[in-house]
């Protein structure tokens, strides 16, 4: 991991470069002192020489790449280097800690924040830049004999290298003297292919086959189409772009057909050679390149051909339009490109690429049934099918690996054999044999070296988990595997690391989300076997493996502790079905008790496959304090209750997160962490944050409970670094959290939830925030309560005056990149202007909840809203024209998808009737609770899916047109006791769902529903049914629970899988809990 070291070393050599200029103030300084000074001068000395050191082995291992370490004595140089720049990257880390302690002293002193309360607030809002502060920080005795040391050992190093003669023979090597040992390569690929040997891509042939014979131009030149195909490596694009080369429609459709394999080396003049001659089946002898082109130009004019690039790597402009160039000049042109890389077919062509994806199933088993017996012809025994399925399933769709292990297979062709090779934890030696992960390996070869790292951290993780991309994110930076460039932000720079690795294809995104509905990622399982070949023994992933003893009613524990004194990065995994049966804590204690003493760890990190697992743990105090060059802690899901105090020991801790525990309180010494960047503790029942965190000088992310926030202390303002925040919750103490604090707070992005609102007493502290400049901020929430309870028969609530709140609300006017909004338990009569202006042309969500005004703001202007939910609009008599804004046209709500309307108690104006047709012809979802009084909506022509909860108008579904409806759910509504179906609105209707309805008697129209396709009728006690003589026969599947007496009666149904396979069945069932 030469990548890793680089960027440590050059962190290292900047961080020194700005430490030592008041450094060298300190020596001079002292050279005018007492003699007992001068050692802290000569220590000095010793960092200005290792910065120089640092640079000399930076300088080396950027000349050298780690896959040039072929041999021992070159592995063991790297090794030696890495050792030496890990402890140079600690001790500089330590006095860098020195320094900010200090400037932090004297920040405190300038700000009066080292007194008592009344202090506190003489300087409230003022931050000063820790930069200009300058203070002189003497060498620690410890610091100063360690520098030494590190010195001493390069040099030692550095004598022997030469003794050995090591420099001039690596030198020579790194100048072509020596032949290294031959790298990783692709065999070259041709357009012949037998077609009955392919599986399962039928269809992607067609699909290619449809875009080459398109007349449709893909790229600037109108006759040069560019397609490309991409995916992973043995993925299989060659093979499908030569069954679309040989197939007859393509051959009979250009007049020219051409073949070239690019690979890794992208010569202008050889290609175009090559080029030349798949054209005309001749070699060519022209060398230079504008003979070349003019040949090569001759030969296309006025002709139409097919040209396919297979295996293209070049990601550089200039190279590729000089390839096309003579290319332009045909009558009609097509070419084909296959590559991993998403950048490559961005530089060659305009229209998004062709993504292959991976094999099905059963095509898999099909190719490797050919490859193990068709050419063998073997009687097929039942139980070696069984393992060969078991093993075709481990391949994850990827046909090289199927043919890899096909391989393998037919050679070693007895069960035995076959389970080894099942059973084995480790398939890469299996899979190398059969040439598949060295042509993986030629991805990862061709990687910037900023990317191999990241990479290999991947590594951490088990096979098949969902990664979260900020959380990635945070822990590449707290490890420092990558630094600043281009004066980007660092949080922007892995963001782009991350779209790199997706464009090469060595990560996917997932169509699913976590936790905290962000993105995840998923590596493929021979992409991860790569990760772990490439990362060295500095990082291990340890499994708490239990199995169950019946005889002694106990669970016993496997473990593989080897190699636990070189291991820098440690991850913990629970697997999938183990994580309640752990008894105590003592199976995770013996692995973390096995690493106790380690000073080389960097990264220790929990990690649980479910979000509700929980798993017990105590951290010992002595543990901490043997692990203080630490980076990164994660111990989210484990049931701790406490931290130790000597958490404030980490020195250069920079992540941080106890989410998802039983922490009720977090330590003072958390805020001694001076280098912390992370910290994390949502889903936590934090009781109370200590004072001090303004002392988190270093803080970007900031990961609160945002369901049930605690009060922030003051402080938080003093964060300018900060960039996410949970929760911002204003209290009314002085040594709370106050509004005036997000004055400073300038690099804040993403969802921001100000909690508290009913707290601020002095609009000039609320005019101090300028929300309108903070243009980073997406998700904004303004609660004037301190958390989301509320009573919907609350009409009088506590804190400022409503003129105060509409005061401040007006204030508070985001910037117009807002794309969320949400606004709770507001108590003005009115809504300020600006919500529901047009202006804000992003605002695409909106949520009013819990509010006291008469009439609703005119969101109606909002051109791009497309989600809009309403709830516990007290005193709301009528929706009209107001609602759509000043000037009330067809064009209002044009993007607006779905309407939640919720609690909407009193009588609503006729306009609504007349208005709603036109300006929701887009709704396809609506939702309402507890609307009483709407006896219509009317005619919404586009409604698909509607919910009624709770009460409602019995007319509501008679009096209204819903040509488009399909799917009804009807929940909690205890007062109906019937319901009629008997109308024009539910012919159509394809799903049904009624939970809940205590006094329900009777369904009028069931059996007349002849679309109907799915059904749920659950908790109805009253209601006594027959599914053969009330049902319509037209169901697919029903489902009949706790309603008159039947306990239960299903047919086809899945449980858990709730009404529908859509949005609408997912929000009703989490509603409906």
């Amino acid at each position: 991991m030469a990548g890793v070291i680089a960027s440590g070393i050059k962190w290292t050599a900047e961080k020194l470069s700005s430490l030592l200029p008041s450094a060298a103030s300190t020596a001079s300084s002292s050279s005018t002192s007492a003699p007992s000074e001068s050692p802290n001068v000569a220590a000095h000395e010793d960092l200005k020489k290792l910065e120089r050191t640092m640079k000399r082995i930076l300088a080396v291992l950027m000349d050298a790449n780690e896959r040039d370490a072929r041999d021992h004595a070159e592995k063991l140089r790297l090794k030696e280097l890495k050792e030496v720049a890990y402890d140079a990257e600690d001790v500089v880390g330590e006095y860098e800690y020195d320094v900010l302690h200090a400037k932090v002293l004297a920040r405190n002193r300038m700000l009066g924040l080292d007194g008592g309360s009344g202090q506190k607030r003489k300087r409230q809002g003022e931050v000063i830049d820790l930069d200009s502060i300058n203070v002189t920080v003497p060498v620690s005795k410890e610091i100063a004999v360690r520098v030494k040391e590190i010195r001493e050992r390069f040099e030692e190093s550095t004598q022997d290298w030469e003794t050995l003669g090591w420099n001039d023979a690596l030198s020579s090597r790194r100048q072509g003297l020596i032949m290294p040992t031959a790298t990783t390569s692709r065999p070259p690929s041709s357009s012949l292919v037998q077609e009955a040997d392919i599986h399962g891509r039928e269809e992607d042939k067609e699909n290619i086959i449809k875009q080459l014979l398109s007349q449709h131009g893909g790229s600037r030149d109108c006759n040069l189409k560019v397609h490309a195909v991409v995916g992973m490596g043995g993925i299989g694009k060659t093979t499908v772009a030569q069954l679309a080369y040989n197939d007859t429609r393509v051959s009979e459709h250009f007049e020219l057909k051409g073949w070239v394999c690019v690979s890794d080396d992208f010569d202008v003049v050889n290609l175009t050679r090559k080029i030349i001659s798949s054209f005309t089946k001749r070699s060519c002898d022209c060398s230079e390149l504008d003979d070349l082109q003019l040949k090569l130009q001759e030969e296309v004019r006025g002709k139409s051909f097919i040209l396919v690039l297979d295996d293209v790597w070049n990601e550089d402009q200039s190279l590729w339009d000089s390839l096309r160039l003579p290319l332009t000049f045909s009558r009609s042109s097509t070419i084909l490109a296959t590559t991993r890389s998403i950048a490559v077919a961005k530089i060659m062509q305009t229209k998004p690429p062709y993504t292959l994806g991976y094999l099905n199933f059963a095509a898999c088993c099909s190719l490797f049934k050919q490859l193990v017996f068709d050419y063998q012809e073997r009687d097929v025994d039942g139980s070696m099918m069984q393992v060969a399925e078991k093993i075709v399933a481990k391949c994850n769709g990827l046909p090289l690996a199927v043919k890899a292990i096909g391989n393998v297979c037919r050679i070693e062709y007895n069960l035995e054999s076959w389970v080894d090779i099942l059973e084995s934890k480790e398939w890469k030696p299996n899979i190398q044999s059969g040439d598949c992960l060295p042509v993986l390996e030629l991805s990862y070869d061709r990687m910037p070296p900023h990317l191999k790292p990241c990479f290999a951290f991947f590594a951490l993780f088990p096979k098949d988990y969902l990664f979260n991309k900020e959380r990635i994110i945070k822990l590449w930076m707290s490890l420092g595997l990558i630094n600043n460039s281009n004066g980007m932000e660092l949080e922007d720079v892995r963001r782009y690391y991350i779209k790199q690795l997706l464009e090469r294809s060595m990560i996917q995104l997932t169509d699913k989300k976590d936790a905290e509905t962000e993105q995840t990622l998923v590596m493929h399982d021979l992409l991860h076997d790569l990760a772990q070949l490439v990362a060295s023994n500095e990082i291990s992933r340890r499994k708490l493996e239990m199995t169950f003893d019946s005889s002694e009613d106990q669970m016993e524990k496997k473990f593989d502790l080897s190699e636990a004194s070189t291991t820098r990065y440690l991850s913990i995994v629970t697997t999938q079905d183990n994580a309640e049966h752990i008894a105590g804590n003592k199976p995770l204690m013996d692995i973390l008790q096995h690493f106790h003493g380690s000073r080389i760890l960097r990264l220790v990190q929990l990690l649980t496959w479910e979000t509700t697992s929980s798993v017990p743990i105590e951290i010992p105090c002595n543990m901490l304090q043997t692990w203080r060059h630490i980076r990164a802690l994660d111990f989210s899901h484990a049931a701790i209750t406490a931290l130790p105090e000597s958490i404030g020991n980490l020195k250069l801790l920079c992540y941080l997160n106890v989410s998802n525990t039983e922490l009720k309180f977090l330590p003072d010494s958390t805020f001694n962490l001076y280098n912390l960047q992370t910290l994390e503790f949502g889903q936590c029942s934090l009781l109370k944050i200590p004072n001090g965190i303004g002392q988190l000088i270093n803080l970007r992310h900031l990961n609160n409970n945002s369901e049930y926030p605690c009060c922030l202390p003051y402080g938080i303002g003093l964060l300018t670094k900060l960039q996410s925040l949970k929760a911002f919750v204003i209290g009314k103490g002085n040594s709370d959290c106050n509004i005036s604090e997000l004055k400073n707070l300038v690099f804040l992005k993403g969802s921001l939830n100000i909690f508290g609102l009913n707290n601020v007493s002095d609009m000039e502290d609320a005019k101090a925030v300028n929300l309108q400049k903070k243009r980073y901020i997406e998700q904004l929430e303004l609660n004037f309560r301190c958390d989301y309870e509320f009573d919907i028969y609350d009409h009088d609530p506590e804190g400022i005056r409503r003129e105060l709140s509409e005061e401040l609300l007006e204030i508070l006017k985001p910037n117009q990149n807002l794309i969320e909004l949400k606004i709770f338990s507001y108590s003005g009569s009115r809504f300020p202007k600006w919500v529901g202006d047009q202006s804000f042309t992003k605002l695409a969500k909106v949520k009013l909840a819990s509010f006291h005004c008469r009439l609703l703001p005119p969101l109606g202007q909002l051109p791009s809203l497309k989600y809009l939910e309403i709830q516990a609009a007290y005193k709301v008599h009528y929706i009209g024209h107001e609602f759509f804004g000043v000037n009330a046209t067809p064009e209002g709500f044009q993007s607006l998808e779905t309407s939640e309307m919720e609690h909407i108690s009193t009588s609503f104006s006729p306009q609504l009737i007349t208005i709603i047709p036109a300006l929701s012809s887009a709704l396809t979802t609506l939702v309402l609770m507890d609307c009483t009084k709407l006896s219509t909506i009317l005619t919404l022509p586009s409604l698909s899916h509607l919910g009624l909860f709770g009460k409602f108008h019995k007319m509501l579904l008679l009096n209204s047109h819903l040509p488009q409806l399909k799917t009804v759910v009807v929940s909690w509504s205890h007062e109906i006791t019937s319901l009629d179906l008997n109308n024009q609105n539910v012919r159509s209707l394809e799903a049904l769902n009624i939970y809940g309805c205590a006094s329900l008697e009777s369904i009028d129209g069931l059996n007349r529903l002849l679309s109907l396709k799915r059904l749920s009728i659950t908790m109805c006690p009253q209601l006594f049914i027959e599914p053969e003589e009330h049902f319509p026969p037209c169901l697919d599947r029903y489902e009949v629970r706790g309603c008159g007496d039947i306990d239960y009666v299903s047919k086809d149904y899945r449980p858990g899988s709730g009404l529908a396979d859509d949005d609408l069945g997912v929000r009703i069932n989490m509603m409906s809990l």
